[in-house]
């Protein structure tokens, strides 16, 4: 069933299978993606137009989510979905930037799509696995 908020999205993944996947499990929703493979083609498609939510993958070559969700952080008051299998290696670095949740691997599908709803619905984060709980978003003026 579609969620109620359409959005737009910005997936970043370096898997193309789950890159794919994931985008596909978007679009069903009635959400735009735009899906990237690395943190590098992700901040050109984020300064060529406006996303809603960036969902990005946290180990990747080259420039790390981590460091990609900073990038949003700086720029935007724009919500950021760090996906990880990783977090006790991350997750001093991912509590010093705002407007970031952190979901854990592995998680079913639709875990994914509820989040980015909330995230789109209500101007706070969800209360998920404790991180982050309450944290204020902001999204961009149109």
């Amino acid at each position: 069933m579609p969620s109620r908020s359409r959005c737009s999205i910005l997936l970043v993944e370096d898997d193309r299978e789950l890159r794919d996947a994931r985008a596909g499990e978007f679009r069903r929703d009635g959400h735009e993606c735009e899906a990237a493979e690395s943190a590098e083609r992700a901040l050109v498609a984020w300064q060529a137009r406006t996303f809603d939510v960036v969902v990005t993958d946290l180990r990747m070559p080259g420039i790390d989510g981590v460091d990609l969700a900073a990038e949003v952080c700086r720029s935007e008051l724009v919500p950021v979905i760090v996906i990880t299998g990783f977090r006790e290696d991350y997750h001093h670095k991912l509590r010093l930037l705002p407007h970031v949740a952190v979901l854990e691997k592995p998680f079913p599908a639709r875990k994914l799509i509820e989040l980015v709803a909330a995230l789109v619905a209500h101007p706070r984060a969800p209360s998920d696995n404790g991180d982050h709980a309450g944290q204020h978003f902001a999204r961009r003026a149109p």
